[in-house]
């Protein structure tokens, strides 16, 4: 019996030293480099959090190169009827990050929150971006409208970019959502930015030239939903992929570098001009009411904007385009593409045979 008791005591502590090792933490024993990599997948808010966590921990998060601000009332408050509430924590935690972050420099910083009570909030979120521009900032996201309508906002006034914005030399990347836009008399001071997306703002001639002017590093423009009035042709030498997502603002374009082209929208607003498009390898246009009655005959689909769209961007190497069998097949016929080139259209049947027949017509 005595035998048995001491044989039990021995495995147990055999075993103990096993229990340890398997209840060890193995992901706090990562390097800060990992950790950062893992915290950097997640939203700010939910990478603070783990601060509680341990000691380790505790001021990890202060090193993170992204800083990923975006406002949801269910991270702020547990009553889904509290949001004034939720959105007054939101801006005291993000006035929290940026002075609790370490001074070391800043990859991308991103700030998505309903902009609602514009005398409030203005000057609140400039000295956050002044505070990320001190700290170097190479990509810098603002979305204004998180959460809004976009009828909605067109009747509010927009958020004014701060004056030193305009003068900010190391942009990389730079996403501005229901911003006004207002360049200085001075030069842009963008000369490094590549990458450029304006959404629900106002364009104009004289804006988008000097972006193509001073902007020499400029490859890529997005413009979503923007409206605006155009009277002249512009020149984008450098441009190399434009998407244009249902504008209210017909582009007129040169961009003889251009590679890649995205159209969104309706028919009735694809009324871009888009000219010496000889480096274009991918084209796609995808225009929602395509498919309409109105369309649906030769006279009127010979003058409609999306036959003159097409026809501006017959380099292209490949095409995609959306709409119905009918407009599809008429196309297909009046453009004369390159044997190289492939058309591919969701609707448009892919057997020899009726292709065949497409060509009687």
């Amino acid at each position: 019996m005595e035998a048995g008791r001491s044989s039990s005591s021995v495995n147990a502590m055999r075993t103990e030293p096993a229990k340890k090792q398997m209840c060890r933490d193995r992901i706090s024993s990562l390097p800060d480099s990992l950790l950062l990599v893992i915290l950097s997948l997640l939203p700010t808010v939910d990478a603070v959090k783990t601060s509680i966590l341990s000691k380790r921990w505790c001021n990890l998060w202060t090193q993170l190169p992204h800083l990923d601000l975006q406002f949801s009332p269910e991270s702020f408050t547990q009553n889904p009827h509290h949001v004034r509430k939720a959105r007054q924590k939101f801006l005291e935690f993000v006035s929290a990050c940026l002075i609790l972050r370490n001074p070391d420099p800043l990859q991308r910083f991103r700030l998505s929150f309903n902009f609602y009570e514009r005398a409030k909030h203005s000057a609140m979120v400039g000295v956050w971006v002044r505070s990320a521009l001190e700290r170097h900032v190479k990509e810098l996201i603002l979305d204004i409208a998180h959460g809004g309508e976009n009828v909605f906002y067109r009747r509010r006034d927009m958020y004014s970019l701060p004056s030193s914005l305009y003068r900010y030399e190391l942009l990389t990347t730079l996403s501005l959502i229901y911003c006004e836009i207002r360049l200085p008399t001075n030069p842009l001071g963008w000369r490094l930015l590549r990458s450029l997306t304006l959404t629900l703002t106002t364009l104009t001639d004289d804006l988008l030239e000097r972006i193509f002017l001073e902007c020499s590093s400029l490859e890529t423009l997005i413009l979503k939903d923007c409206d605006g009035k155009s009277t002249r042709r512009l020149a984008a030498p450098n441009l190399k992929h434009l998407t244009l997502d249902d504008l209210w603002y017909s582009l007129k374009l040169s961009a003889p570098n251009l590679v890649t082209l995205i159209v969104y929208g309706s028919v009735s607003r694809a009324t871009h001009s888009l000219k010496d498009l000889v480096s274009l390898v991918r084209a796609t246009i995808i225009l929602r009411d395509a498919g309409m009655g109105y369309y649906n005959s030769v006279e009127r689909v010979a003058n409609n904007p999306l036959n003159r769209l097409l026809m501006d961007v017959h380099h292209a190497q490949v095409l995609t385009w959306c709409n119905c069998c009918t407009v599809g097949k008429i196309f297909f016929l009046r453009l004369t593409f390159k044997k190289d080139i492939y058309v591919d259209c969701g609707f448009l049947p892919s057997d020899g045979e009726t292709l065949q027949a497409f060509g009687n017509h």
